[in-house]
């Protein structure tokens, strides 16, 4: 997992009809932690509603809920 596969999701989201009526109906922050990558531990989020989808590196502001595979979700 590296930036590079975080800026593909986010396009390939950003380019899916399904994607965006998704956004438009739900309201959701979650940050995703995935640990042990090459690249170390990653940290990106999902950002949806009103119709906006957002997926990037790092947290979400003020995230509904974290999933981190050693800690569970929170």
């Amino acid at each position: 997992m590296s930036l590079e596969w975080i800026e593909a999701l986010s396009a390939a989201a950003a380019a899916s009809p399904e994607m965006q009526t998704a956004a438009a109906t739900c309201a959701v922050r979650a940050t995703n932690v995935v640990t042990g990558t090459p690249e170390g531990d990653v940290i990106y989020h999902l950002e949806a509603s009103d119709g906006r989808l957002n997926i990037g590196a790092g947290p979400a502001q003020r995230p509904h809920s974290t999933g981190d595979p050693n800690r569970g979700p929170r």
